[in-house]
């Protein structure tokens, strides 16, 4: 809950530049599109948007905590994706459909491999498993009946 109190009270945000000891800054500006794209999906995930591993687990969520009836831990898993939507949509609003502010932002640098692998890796799998997340699940109710029932189907 804290990162979105952070995005709901600042009133614009800029482009961040991330930089790590031994690689050079990573930044995330609207002209590096194969990353913010990346970066979007994996946004869109995490809000539960059909079509990815976010909506697949955030439905399986949901129904389960239905058929137990707790309805009240339902409506927190469904407020926190609304809170999702709220800082995700600021960040990729930034990012997308605003100019880059001052110098800094400007600066372009390549991704490096050792970044851009895993997180399009990522995007994809997110992709995948939200359209086709069967072997997933089944590995999950697996490893659920295995845990709680001794044995595996």
């Amino acid at each position: 809950v804290s990162p979105s109190l952070i995005f709901l009270s600042s009133p614009k945000i800029t482009t961040p530049t991330l930089s790590f000891s031994k690689f050079s800054a990573i930044p995330f500006e609207p002209s590096s599109n194969s990353t913010m794209t990346a970066f979007a999906i994996a946004g869109l995930s995490l809000i539960g948007v059909p079509l990815t591993a976010g909506f697949q687990s955030k439905y399986a969520l949901v129904t389960a905590l239905l058929q137990n009836g707790w309805w009240w831990a339902a409506i927190i898993v469904v407020f926190t994706s609304f809170l999702a939507v709220i800082y995700v949509g600021r960040i990729l609003e930034a990012v997308f459909f605003q100019a880059p502010i001052g110098q800094a932002a400007t600066t372009k640098s390549r991704l490096p491999v050792l970044v851009g692998v895993p997180l399009w890796a990522m995007a994809l799998t997110s992709i995948w498993i939200g359209v086709d997340g069967g072997f997933v699940i089944g590995l999950a109710n697996d490893a659920a009946a295995s845990l709680f029932m001794g044995d595996a189907q």
